[in-house]
C-alpha cells in the first residue's frame, strides 16, 4: 500500500506522544504536517477492525479522503480514543478472524486484496479475509489461520494484484487462485465485478473451478502424488484445538479401522516377525507416527512456513485423554474364521464391531465355502477330515480321543462361549509319544503357526507376568510347555475362571484389566497337578506303549505339520461345518457333565463333539483327579497320619513339629509315618528347621493349613 505524504506526516507525528524534542527529525515532521495541512484537510471515510481470536479490538486500518490509509490501535488508557501507531499489536492478524473461526470448516475461504472487497463477501454471505499494511505484507501467519481449509486468492486485474495472490497461495498449499473474467479497468476487483452485474453464485461457480497454484520449481500436478490429507497447523496456537484437530485426522482415516481403544489406552495391531498378529499399547512415539501419516503438521513464523513434525505436546494430549469414543474399542484378536455369540461366522478380515474382535488371517488362508444347511453327506464328510487328522495319535481312551476334539473346538469357537473354559492337559508316559504334536497340530489349525509357548515359571510372581504379557498381547492361544514338577499356580487358576484379568501394567504402578479370551494348553509327562486346578483342567493322554515312542513309523501322515499347513483351510472349514450342523439341528446336548463354572463350555463344546461322534468328553476327569491331582493326594494323606499321631484335639504347630521329630537333637521322627506323609511343599521347609533350628517351618505350616480351611477330606 503506497503512503502519501499527508498520511506519512500524520504516522510520524502519531509515533511519538511524549513532547520531548527529538532534533531535527521532529522539526521536519512538524513542517510536512503544516504543508501537508494548508494544501488539503484530510477526513475518515471508514474503518475496518481487526480482532484477535477472542473478538477484541487490537487496531484498525482507516481509509481517508484524500484516498489513503493508515492504522491505529486503541488508546489503553482512554476509552474511545487512538494511537496512530502498532506498537505492540499483532500484525499478523487476518480481518474478521472471529468469522474465520466460527464459520463452517467446510466453507471455502475468499482472500481479497483490501478490507472493502473483504466486507463486500461477507455482507453477502462468503466467509472472506485480508491483511493489513499492503497488498505485498501476507505472512505465513496469516495463512496460519486458514490452513486445512479450501482457500481461494482473488486477484486484482494488474501486475500488483498477480503478485499478491502468488504471494498468498506460497503460504498455503492447495490454495486455488482466480482471475475473475470481465475486469477490464486496470486494479478493477471483486467489489466492481459484482458492481458490474455478477452474481456471487457465479463467484462459488468460478471458484470451485479455479486452477492450484504452483510455484514455478514445483513438479505439475498432473506428475505428483495426490495428497488430500488436513493441513494442520502445529504452532501458534491452543493445545486444544491442534489436539482437536489431530484427532479428528486420526479418526478420519481409521477406515478401516487400525487404531483402536482398549485397556484405557490407544492400540494398534501389527504383525510381528513370526507372522503372529499382536497388540500394542500405543506409546507418545507411536501416536506422533500416526499423525503425521494422517495429516501434514505445518510451522510458521512471521516470515517463513515450512512442514514440520506433529509436536510432541499434541501426541502427549491426545494420550492423556483417557478415553477416545470415536475409536472403535478392540477385545482381541483371531486368526480363523470363528462363530460370534449368535452363532454366526466371523469371516471376513479385519475388524468386527459386533465382538469388537478384529480378524487377521494369515495370508496364505484359502477357506472353502461353509454349506448354509449341511447334509447329512456333507456332516459325514467333515467329520472325516477331523478325525482324519487325529488317527495317528494313540490316545489311550476314547475320553481322551473326545478331549483332543473338545481343544479343538474350544480354540475355534472360543468367542461363541460367554462362560469360562477349561485347560487340556495333553499328557503321556514319555517323550516321544506325539502330545507336543498333537498340541502343535491345533494350534496350526486354529492360527496357522506354531503356538505362544512358555516353560513352568519357578515363581508366582513370573506366573502373573507372564500371564499379563500374553494376554496384553491378544494371544488367543498360550501353551505351558514341558510341565515337569507339580503344576499348582493360584494365577494360572485363577486366569482359566477370570473374563477380565486384573493386575499392573509392568513397569507401571497403573492397575489394568484385561480382557481373557484365551484358551491355555499344557504338555508333560505324567503331569501332576495341585491347588485349585484340578477342577479347572481336563486330560487328553496318548501312550504309544512301546519302549521308544519317537521311533515309530508307519503313519497317515507321515509329515503331519506339513500336512496341516497345506489343508489348514479344509480342516477349518470342516470343523464349522460340523459346528453349524450342531446349531441348526437345535443345540442338542451331549454326554459331558455341566461342571460348576464351565457348564457353558461343557454344554457348547460337549454338544459339538457329541454331535460329531465322539462320545465320552470328560468322562476321565475323576481319573485325572485321582492320578494327576498329587498335591491334594499328599494333604489327604497328611491329614490323615494327622488323625493318627495327635488325635482330633487342637494343638499348636510346634506340637506338630515335635510329633514330626523337629525339636530333638537328632531329628528322629516321634512318629515315623506322620514323618513321611509330610506334602513336598512342606517338606523342604521341615528339613531346614530340623537342620538348623529354623522357626520357618510353624509360618509355612500355618499358611497351608489356612488355604484349606473347611476343606473336607476322605478318611
Amino acid at each position: 500500500m503506497k503512503e502519501g505524504p499527508d498520511t506519512y506526516a500524520h504516522r510520524l507525528a502519531g509515533d511519538c506522544r511524549c513532547g520531548v524534542t527529538h532534533g531535527s527529525t521532529t522539526v521536519a515532521v512538524r513542517a510536512i504536517t503544516k504543508a501537508a495541512a494548508r494544501r488539503r484537510p484530510t477526513k475518515i471515510v471508514a474503518t475496518f477492525d481487526y480482532h484477535d481470536a477472542n473478538g477484541v479490538v487490537q487496531f484498525q486500518t482507516v481509509k481517508t479522503d484524500p484516498k489513503d490509509f493508515f492504522q491505529r490501535r486503541p488508546d489503553p488508557k482512554r476509552q474511545g480514543e487512538w494511537i496512530n501507531n502498532l506498537q505492540g499489536v499483532d500484525k499478523t492478524l487476518p480481518w474478521g478472524l472471529p468469522q474465520l473461526l466460527t464459520a463452517d470448516p467446510a466453507a471455502t475461504v475468499y482472500i481479497t486484496e483490501g478490507e472493502k472487497d473483504a466486507e463486500r463477501l461477507r455482507d453477502e454471505g462468503l466467509v472472506a479475509t485480508t491483511n493489513a499494511l499492503g497488498a505485498g505484507n501476507w505472512t505465513p501467519a496469516h495463512a496460519a489461520w486458514i490452513l486445512g481449509r479450501t482457500a481461494v486468492a482473488l486477484e486484482d486485474n494488474d501486475a500488483e494484484g498477480r503478485k499478491r495472490v502468488e504471494k498468498v497461495a506460497a503460504t498455503m498449499p492447495g490454495t486455488r487462485i482466480l482471475a475473475l473474467p470481465g475486469l477490464e479497468a486496470k486494479g478493477a476487483d471483486v467489489s466492481d465485478w459484482l458492481d458490474a452485474g455478477h452474481t456471487v453464485k457465479e463467484l462459488i461457480e468460478l471458484a470451485a473451478d479455479a486452477p492450484i497454484w504452483e510455484p514455478p520449481s514445483a513438479k505439475r500436478a498432473s506428475e505428483m502424488e495426490p495428497n488430500d490429507l488436513p493441513q494442520i497447523l502445529g504452532n501458534r496456537r491452543n493445545l486444544r484445538e491442534s489436539t482437536a484437530e489431530g484427532m479428528t485426522a486420526i479418526i478420519k482415516a481409521n477406515e478401516p479401522p487400525v487404531i483402536f481403544s482398549r485397556l484405557g489406552s490407544l492400540a494398534r495391531v501389527r504383525v510381528n516377525e513370526t507372522g503372529r498378529p499382536v497388540i500394542d499399547a500405543l506409546t507418545e512415539n507411536m501416536v506422533t507416527h500416526r499423525l503425521a501419516n494422517v495429516a501434514d503438521w505445518w510451522h510458521v513464523t512471521s516470515t517463513t512456513s515450512h512442514e514440520d513434525s506433529p509436536p510432541p505436546a499434541v501426541s502427549k494430549n491426545i494420550m492423556a485423554m483417557g478415553e477416545w469414543p470415536d475409536l472403535p474399542g478392540l477385545k482381541g484378536i483371531v486368526e480363523c474364521p470363528t462363530l460370534r455369540p449368535d452363532f454366526s461366522i466371523l469371516d471376513t478380515p479385519g475388524y468386527d464391531p459386533s465382538t469388537r474382535l478384529i480378524y487377521v488371517p494369515n495370508p496364505d488362508l484359502v477357506l472353502p465355502a461353509i454349506p448354509a444347511t449341511p447334509t447329512r453327506e456333507e456332516l459325514a464328510h467333515a467329520i472325516g477330515v477331523i478325525a482324519d487328522v487325529f488317527a495317528d495319535f494313540p490316545f489311550v481312551d476314547q475320553s481322551s480321543r473326545a478331549a483332543a476334539w473338545a481343544a479343538l473346538f474350544t480354540a475355534l469357537i472360543r468367542p461363541a462361549v460367554a462362560g469360562h473354559v477349561q485347560m487340556c492337559l495333553f499328557d503321556s508316559p514319555k517323550s516321544g509319544t506325539g502330545k507336543g504334536l498333537l498340541c502343535e497340530t491345533i494350534a496350526l489349525i486354529v492360527t496357522g503357526r506354531a503356538a505362544s509357548m512358555f516353560q513352568v515359571p519357578t515363581k508366582d510372581d513370573e506366573w502373573r507376568k507372564k500371564i499379563t504379557t500374553e494376554l496384553l498381547a491378544g494371544a488367543t492361544l498360550i501353551v505351558v510347555d514341558n510341565i515337569e514338577l507339580p503344576l499348582d499356580s493360584p494365577y494360572l487358576a485363577s486366569v482359566i475362571t477370570a473374563h477380565e484379568w486384573n493386575d499392573r501394567r509392568l513397569g507401571l504402578n497403573e492397575s489394568i484389566n484385561v480382557p481373557n479370551n484365551a484358551v491355555f494348553f499344557g504338555t508333560g509327562n505324567n503331569i501332576s497337578i495341585g491347588g485349585d486346578l484340578p477342577r479347572r483342567c481336563y486330560p487328553c493322554r496318548i501312550d504309544a506303549k512301546v519302549v521308544r515312542p519317537e521311533e515309530r513309523n508307519g503313519f497317515r501322515h507321515e509329515h503331519l505339520e506339513e500336512y496341516v499347513a497345506e489343508n489348514r483351510g479344509k480342516l477349518i472349514a470342516a470343523a464349522l461345518t460340523i459346528v453349524r450342523s450342531w446349531y441348526l439341528a437345535g443345540e442338542p446336548d451331549g454326554d459331558a457333565p455341566l461342571l460348576g463354572s464351565f457348564r457353558e463350555w461343557c454344554r457348547i463344546v460337549g454338544g459339538i463333539v457329541a454331535h460329531a461322534g465322539q462320545s465320552g468328553f470328560l468322562a476321565n476327569v475323576k481319573d485325572m483327579h485321582g492320578n494327576m491331582a498329587s498335591t491334594q493326594i499328599g494333604w489327604e494323606g497328611f491329614i490323615v497320619s494327622w488323625y493318627d499321631a495327635l488325635g482330633s484335639e487342637l494343638v499348636t504347630t510346634d506340637n506338630v513339629k515335635a510329633a514330626l521329630g523337629a525339636v530333638d537333637g537328632i531329628g528322629d521322627p516321634i512318629h515315623p509315618d506322620f514323618r513321611q506323609a509330610v506334602p513336598d511343599e512342606l517338606a523342604g521347609e521341615l528339613t531346614a528347621a530340623i537342620a538348623n533350628r529354623q522357626n520357618t517351618f510353624n509360618i509355612k505350616l500355618g499358611l497351608a493349613l489356612k488355604k484349606r480351611v473347611d476343606i473336607v477330606f476322605p478318611g
